[in-house]
């Protein structure tokens, strides 16, 4: 079934400033850092003031990014709940990519929190000409990309506008 193109937009987060160690040793067990929950929070409040809503969040479920969708979440006033999918966690671009092709199509906006670089990468493979930009996207970096498409699934490498990419510390004074 064809659907007429519509505009979809794609919130990419990278999560907020994590702790050096998780409470077992492991990467995927890493907490957001007291600073890193600050920084989440302040990326939440900022959407929920210019009032950026989305249908769906995807996250890693690396404890760090699964933490941070959930206080963007809250902090923005949303009314979704955040699935952590496995296939997010230190995903490259092309497999972050995957995972928007297969969100629902009743998601037209989507938020998704992952990784660095994968994060700054999907952005670059879907604005940019060859995937050849090169964006510094610190810890608790928000990235706004829209596209006119029938579906998420028709999502393709430079398809789409980087609208703005913004840095929780020009948030933060």
């Amino acid at each position: 079934m064809k659907h007429k193109p519509t505009l979809h937009t794609l919130v990419l987060v990278r999560h907020a400033s994590a702790a050096s160690a998780g409470a077992d040793g492991s990467d995927a067990s890493r907490p957001l850092s007291p600073q890193g929950l600050h920084e989440a929070q302040a990326l939440g409040r900022f959407l929920g003031r210019i009032k950026l809503r989305v249908d769906a969040v995807i996250c890693s479920p690396a404890e760090r990014a699964a933490r941070t969708a959930q206080a963007v979440v809250e902090a923005a006033g949303l009314h979704v709940k955040p699935k952590a999918v496995d296939a997010a966690y230190n995903a490259s671009a092309p497999a972050l990519l995957e995972l928007v092709r297969q969100a629902p199509a009743s998601a037209r906006r989507l938020m998704l929190v992952a990784h660095f670089p994968g994060v700054a990468d999907l952005a670059s493979l879907l604005c940019a000409q060859g995937g050849t930009l090169s964006l510094a996207c610190p810890a608790a970096t928000l990235a706004v990309i829209t596209a006119e498409l029938g579906s998420w699934h028709a999502l393709q490498p430079q398809a789409g506008v980087l609208q703005w990419l913004l840095p929780v510390a020009l948030l933060e004074p």
